[in-house]
């Protein structure tokens, strides 16, 4: 038998997850994700599936392309300058929802109640919305006015695109409302979403004067 000190010491390369939950929980709770990554991929392949045949339907049997001249500025100018902008605006927005909804969600392990009213409404601009929206439409227009060499190719690509583009704002837009939707926070108290926020702050707001007011109108009395 080796002793402690001696296991100890080895070196260890892999360590196993240690996990507190029994294996039908994690089980149930393996099949409820499926079941809603499954629905959160809903939208993108029906978005997807339209727009691509929309593609075929009106570009493709149409002939409706750039000329050939043309391309090159396309896919070197349009598509690099807009595809930019997009990358870097859904960067932005998709690091503000996720560090809102981890602040939220630690809100609720803390059962910091103040914290959790404060992000609860915190939603993105719809200018930030709207220019998200402007720049996918933009940067998938760039992609259905290329002439592509088959019909195949051209499905794949615009397909994807189209995919990728539309999950990338459902997502966002589940994570911006971490209380609600799919992808939300459990074990929230039911009194904290029933509460409005707004008039939760106020409240908090007014306790806050009439404690700083008491201080000053109650000053301390020394003795003689």
């Amino acid at each position: 038998m080796k002793s402690t000190n001696e296991k100890e010491g080895r070196a260890k390369i892999f360590r196993k997850k240690i996990r507190h939950e029994k294996p039908a929980e994690r089980f149930r709770k393996r099949v409820e994700l499926g079941i809603k990554i499954f629905l959160m991929l809903i939208w993108p392949v029906v978005v997807g599936i339209v727009v691509t045949y929309g593609w075929y339907a009106i570009f493709y049997r149409n002939e409706i392309h750039f000329a050939a001249e043309a391309e090159g500025v396309v896919t070197t100018a349009w598509l690099s300058m807009f595809g930019i902008w997009y990358s870097l605006l859904a960067t932005v927005a998709m690091n503000t929802v996720w560090s809102e909804y981890k602040q939220l969600r630690a809100a609720v392990k803390r059962y910091d109640k103040d914290l959790f009213m404060d992000l609860r409404d915190e939603d993105l601009s719809p200018l930030v919305y709207v220019l998200i929206v402007v720049l996918s439409l933009t940067v998938l227009f760039g992609f259905l006015i290329i002439e592509y060499p088959s019909v195949v190719a051209g499905v794949i690509i615009v397909y994807v695109v189209v995919f990728v583009l539309t999950l990338m704002l459902v997502v966002i837009v589940e994570m911006d409302d971490p209380c609600s939707g799919l992808w939300y926070i459990r074990h929230i108290p039911e009194d904290w979403l029933e509460e409005n926020p707004k008039e939760y702050r106020r409240q908090r707001i007014e306790q806050m004067k009439d404690g700083n007011h008491s201080e000053h109108h109650h000053p301390v009395m020394f003795q003689q």
